[in-house]
């Protein structure tokens, strides 16, 4: 076989050989080939084959740009002659698509379907107020989760540099978090007050001897930020339940668990992190998309308890963000995020940090419990 191909260099084949040979030749052939067959019969067994021409026209452009460009070139000569013609087609306004669906489904239709949005504008009705700089109390405390790394971190310092005097950053290490006394240091040199506590989120007798100790030792608390994640990313099929438990307790239960522990503490704000990974997914991380659902869930749930006693409840839903984590990823998963994106670059921390000052604003409260 390799003799038979390697005369033309696997760019053209003509041969005549029975059915089977024929088959085994064409997984040998290069990309893109052309096949032409004199006799339909041998040809039937070979469906793909059978009396046409077969071009992909994706692979014509990027391995074959000169022809490809001649050949659409010659095209749209044929289509201004009026030689060719487009494919007829059916217009439908937005407002019967589900007309438009029967008519294919019942294939009533000849050519293409098209629904058209010219004649149908959605209507947005939304309250305009005025965005101004958020400042906090010089004598409050926030509570950040996951805010001695990543993006909890980021989160902190945009809270320190709108006026928050009190930081409160918890993580699973606390003080032996790699780094955490550099943050400390930071925190101080600006005049901020920080206590780095090591915490089980999940562990909810922990969280309230937490919340405890922050109200004996710092000034009123008055902001939960809830940024604590866990990661065990995998593959669907190799999901199982301690994977899902892993990621859940972290980011579903330790929300709950820090509105448990906060019922009789007077809070003015309570911002809890989702993902936009929950609508668009992301590879090998089922779990994680599944945690923040449910938090964006559990975020409206409680906006509709807390509300009675003036306390914003909001569910941040960030895209892809530019952190420690997403730099240590392997290149080839790095760009495909970054192909998820219009911009086509991941966020800045800063950039999405910013949103929790519009959201613990007054003239946040219409979005109360919303997913932004």
């Amino acid at each position: 076989m390799e003799s038979v191909v390697s005369g033309v260099g696997k760019s053209a084949v003509s041969a005549a050989f029975n059915t089977a040979i024929r088959s085994m030749l064409w997984l040998c052939a290069a990309p893109m080939p052309c096949s032409k067959s004199r006799d339909a019969t041998h040809c039937q067994s070979i469906s793909w084959l059978s009396a046409f021409f077969g071009i992909d026209a994706d692979q014509l452009q990027t391995q074959r740009p000169r022809l490809a460009a001649r050949l659409f070139s010659e095209m749209v000569a044929l289509f201004r002659e009026g030689v060719l013609s487009p494919l007829p087609y059916r217009v439908f306004t937005a407002d019967r698509v589900v007309d438009a669906f029967r008519v294919m489904q019942q294939a009533r239709h000849i050519g293409k379907i098209v629904v058209s949005m010219t004649s149908v504008l959605p209507r947005i009705e939304q309250p305009l107020h005025r965005r101004e700089r958020i400042t906090f109390q010089k004598e409050s405390t926030w509570l950040v989760t996951g805010g001695l790394s990543g993006f909890g971190l980021d989160s902190a310092r945009w809270l320190a540099a709108r006026g928050v005097g009190n930081l409160v950053l918890v993580g699973r290490r606390g003080m032996d978090t790699p780094g955490a006394a550099d943050i400390v240091n930071e925190f101080s040199a600006q005049g901020v007050s920080v206590l780095a506590l090591a915490c089980d989120i999940a562990d909810g007798g922990a969280v309230k001897e937490l919340v405890a100790h922050v109200q004996k030792t710092m000034p009123p608390l008055k902001g939960l930020l809830h940024a604590a994640a866990v990661f065990d990313d995998r593959l669907i099929m190799n999901l199982d339940a301690q994977s899902m438990e892993n990621v859940l307790r972290a980011k579903l239960v330790g929300a709950w668990n820090l509105h448990q522990a906060t019922l009789d503490v007077p809070l003015e704000h309570f911002v809890l992190y989702s993902s936009i990974t929950t609508a668009i997914g992301n590879p090998g991380q089922a779990n994680y998309a599944a945690a923040k659902a449910g938090v964006a869930g559990m975020s409206r749930a409680l906006a509709q308890e807390l509300g009675s006693r003036n306390i914003t409840v909001n569910c941040v839903a960030p895209g892809f963000i530019d952190t420690d984590m997403t730099k240590e990823l392997p290149d080839a998963q790095r760009e495909a995020l970054q192909g998820k994106i219009a911009l086509g670059r991941l966020g800045k921390p800063e950039e999405i940090a910013s949103v929790v000052g519009f959201l613990a604003s007054p003239a946040a409260s219409y979005v109360t419990g919303a997913t932004l």
